[in-house]
């Protein structure tokens, strides 16, 4: 009798794992707030305002209530960091993206020819 026990119980147990293991995974509501959030700042939304030289980076990310996420960005141009150029994406629980905070107004589009030589611009620092 304990050896059919025995033998029911690993039979259950083999079976629990084989189930559990080709199971999808389950994705934490954190984790799919984030890639939703990443997703949207990947994309060319024009909510962001972003150039093609531009690059945002997720630099953090705030639980709100109601189980609302916040994940916040620095931008650069060309490698050059952009003041004011920061956004913030807001998503629910669920991870679906609800609102976008961007601090600039407009894309950026400078042109980033030199029009002082370097000894011009050496002589006005030094002066």
């Amino acid at each position: 009798m304990a050896l059919a026990s025995l033998v029911v119980m690993a039979v259950v147990t083999a079976t629990a794992t084989a189930t559990a293991a080709t199971a999808a995974p389950v994705e934490p509501a954190a984790d799919r707030a984030a890639a939703a959030a990443d997703a949207l700042v990947a994309s060319d939304h024009a909510a962001l305002r972003k150039s093609p030289d531009d690059v945002l980076v997720r630099t953090g990310e705030h639980p709100g209530t109601h189980g609302m996420r916040y994940f916040s960005y620095d931008r650069t141009y060309h490698g050059l960091p952009v003041i004011g150029g920061d956004l913030v994406v807001a998503t629910d629980a669920a991870g679906v993206v609800r609102d976008v905070a961007v601090a600039q107004d407009r894309v950026i589009s400078v042109d980033r020819a030199p029009r002082i030589s370097a000894a011009a611009a050496l002589a006005t620092a030094r002066s």
